[in-house]
């Protein structure tokens, strides 16, 4: 039998909308990535449930202005005390608030279910943000409702709220998006540290602890107290995150590695690393053979896969590693070519395309990855005048070929150190 206090209650008569919406995002906006997660709880969490935060706020809000306003209707405020107004306000809140958990806890259940993922405590914090972001927004809607007319406040918050929080990722100014209570997806390794989602918890919960103090008495003291609790909460967050670019401050490395072999030793996430072995005899090959053709290569002491960099895995490498992406080279071809482009690059930050290219080829050619080397230049020749170049170095590899190994050799040294003199003029 349900209790009639919760009958009464819009959130059970609203239940079948909120969550009829949490099931339509989710199928529209909100649907895991096939592979891209890897087995990780916290990418999979987010990617289900960045389109469902602004929804859960909006409902959240709506209902409890509308419940507010019910209360304000029937004179509750007025009547003889018989249960503190914090106890009131709770009793009305409560279901609004477990309904609006219900909106994200469902989502992130299907999300797990269908990318085959157990949730794990990694995955938590970024689900607490919501379910606490969530419930200051019912405060929030509930202090409206006190003050405005509820056929009026519902409808307008509503609005207010899903566009406040759904469009904050598309503003030029960044800084709005860091504090909306709606995260970003992350990619595989990425982890939000807790600094970086306290500011969506204290800016709205600030809010709503303003919110709470109106109702105290007398009037003066506590709007002082309001405004006080506000500006505690909004302004360190906005302190901390008005620098910030598009991208939160994010941990990255967030997977356990597997690592093979010795100079170089290669590692890669575990959950990519099934042809690990395979992939480092191709890397161990490609060294072999650039040593056979004469080619002088101080290997790596590490070769690293940077996927669980995520979206910061062209960061610089540490010193005597090679960042090479292992995960997403499917074939043995390409991750030759990817190992020799980086073992024969000019030792020089800038350098002639017109000499660098017909070396790379060449060293291509040793390596057994030629058929690569040529798709890659090929599909980096956007102009006529690299198309002329691209065919210049084709001319230029064919004659070279027909030298002993010996000139090819010193070939080889010659053209690279030549690279570096000069970029000006080149056209990249």
């Amino acid at each position: 039998m349900i209790p009639a206090r919760l009958r009464a209650n819009s959130a059970l008569w609203a239940a079948p909308v909120a969550l009829g919406l949490v099931a339509f995002y989710y199928v529209v906006y909100g649907v895991p990535p096939t592979s891209d997660h890897h087995g990780s709880a916290p990418v999979v969490l987010s990617w289900v449930l960045r389109p469902q935060f602004a929804v859960c706020y909006a409902c959240v809000s709506t209902l409890a202005v509308w419940e507010s306003g019910r209360l304000r209707r029937d004179g509750v405020w007025q009547h003889a005390a018989v249960r503190s107004r914090g106890r009131v306000a709770a009793d009305a809140l409560l279901p609004v608030a477990l309904l609006g958990w219900a909106m994200l806890v469902l989502p992130a259940a299907l999300g797990f279910i269908q990318a085959g993922v157990w949730p794990d405590l990694q995955s938590l914090p970024m689900l607490l943000m919501g379910l606490v972001v969530a419930s200051a927004h019912t405060v929030i809607g509930f202090a409206v409702g006190r003050v405005a007319p509820r056929l009026i406040a519902a409808p307008a918050l509503l609005v207010v709220v899903f566009f406040a929080v759904a469009a904050s990722a598309s503003y030029s100014t960044f800084w709005p998006r860091h504090l909306s209570g709606q995260f970003t997806d992350l990619m595989f390794g990425e982890l939000p540290p807790l600094t970086t989602l306290l500011p969506h918890v204290l800016v709205t919960g600030s809010i709503a602890v303003g919110a709470a103090l109106l109702l105290l008495r007398p009037r003066r003291l506590a709007v002082g107290l309001a405004v006080a609790a506000v500006v505690a909460g909004a302004l360190p967050s906005y302190l901390q995150v008005r620098d910030w670019g598009p991208n939160p401050v994010l941990s990255t490395g967030n997977a356990p590695t597997t690592c093979v072999g010795s100079r170089p030793q290669v590692c890669m996430p575990q959950a990519t690393s099934s042809e690990l072995t395979t992939d480092r005899k191709q890397i161990a090959a490609v060294f072999d053979r650039l040593a056979a053709a004469g080619v002088e290569v101080d290997i790596p002491t590490k070769i690293s896969d940077p996927e669980a960099n995520g979206r910061f895995g062209t960061i610089e490498p540490p010193a005597g590693t090679w960042y090479v992406p292992l995960t997403n080279l499917n074939e043995a071809e390409d991750l030759r070519y990817a190992v020799t482009r980086q073992a024969v690059a000019p030792p020089c930050e800038e350098a002639e395309l017109t000499s660098s290219q017909p070396i790379l080829l060449w060293a291509a050619a040793a390596t057994d990855s030629e058929q690569a080397a040529m798709a890659r230049a090929q599909d980096e020749a956007f102009t006529e005048k690299q198309e002329a170049r691209l065919e210049r170095s084709r001319r230029q590899l064919k004659e070279v070929r027909q030298r002993s190994a010996s000139a090819q050799a010193d070939w080889y040294r010659d053209t690279r150190q030549a690279a570096c003199h000069s970029a000006k003029g080149e056209g990249r």
